[in-house]
């Protein structure tokens, strides 16, 4: 994968982080099963394949972050 998309991935889900943070906690339940999902099925390489382990570190660590820091 090219620099520049690694970069633009990156500043989407950062942009996902902002987004959820925005979410009441009530709210943010709903999305977090829909995106471990999509988190798991990526990391199993369905419909890819290529598996970026970057890009993957990155967004698990944005998911956790946000559990930890906004539903714990």
């Amino acid at each position: 994968m090219p620099e520049k998309d690694v970069e633009r991935v990156r500043a989407e889900i950062e942009a996902l982080g902002k987004s959820l943070h925005a979410l009441k906690p009530k709210d943010r339940k709903k999305v977090a099963k829909p995106l471990k999902k999509l988190l798991l099925e990526y990391a199993a390489g369905d419909g890819d394949k290529e598996f970026d382990d970057l890009l993957f570190d990155a967004a698990v660590d944005k998911v956790f972050d946000f559990l930890a820091d906004e539903i714990f």
